[in-house]
């Protein structure tokens, strides 16, 4: 292992311990943070969560229902497409020479 790689790790190992430290000790590293100033913070935190599952679950049911519709017009156009289909080949054929119309 070179000089280089040796300062590289180096530096790593800092990093990585300095974010574990954060993670074990949060508050350490931010001085005059209160714990009643977090509560609020976590407790406006969850009601956006809350409202960001009730907006995408609305969303959610409004493109249901939307590909609902389509199908059923689908549905609909189909039915009618093949109804007319039908008719056209219950019509009778001419005959006008020797082909049929």
């Amino acid at each position: 292992m070179g000089l280089a790689e040796m300062i590289v790790a180096i530096v790593f190992i800092a990093a990585v311990s300095n974010v574990v430290k954060h993670i074990v000790h949060p508050s350490s590293g931010r001085p005059g943070v209160s714990e009643a100033r977090l509560q609020e913070a976590l407790r406006q935190v969850r009601e956006e969560m809350a409202q960001i599952r009730k907006e995408s679950q609305e969303v959610i049911l409004s493109f249901d229902s939307s590909l609902q519709r389509l199908d059923s017009r689908i549905e609909h156009l189909e039915r009618r497409s093949l109804g007319a289909g039908e008719q056209r080949e219950a019509l009778p054929s001419v005959e006008v020479g020797n082909r049929a119309r």
